[in-house]
């Protein structure tokens, strides 16, 4: 049979040296936990020709460093104008809408 640590008679230094060794256990093997799911992840991704980014939509950063959205509606008379739907709705959408037009209309 196993020797089971009874806690209770331990004294304080040595129990506050186990609270650290099992402090650094768990860091140790969450790590470990982490990487190996990583490293998982990245492999289911790459056999459907993917990266992880792609797959968990990790954010797009504009040239200022800020997070931008991938955009969800196109104007279709200027492709170059589209709007990722959030913030204020650019003009050329709020006229189409105006005139009877379905936001479903523009989506990408």
């Amino acid at each position: 049979m196993e020797d089971v640590m009874n806690i209770r008679e331990l004294s304080l230094l040595e129990l506050k040296q186990l609270q650290k060794e099992a402090a650094l256990a768990i860091t140790t093997r969450e790590t470990r936990l982490r990487e190996e799911a990583y490293a998982r992840l990245k492999a289911v991704a790459a056999e459907y020709g993917l990266s992880l980014d792609e797959v968990m939509g990790t954010p797009m950063l504009n040239k200022d460093g800020k997070r931008s959205y991938p955009p969800l509606y196109r104007n279709p008379d200027d492709i170059e104008q589209t709007w990722s739907g959030r913030g204020r709705r650019p003009l050329w959408l709020h006229k189409m809408l105006e005139t009877g037009h379905d936001l479903s209309e523009y989506l990408i």
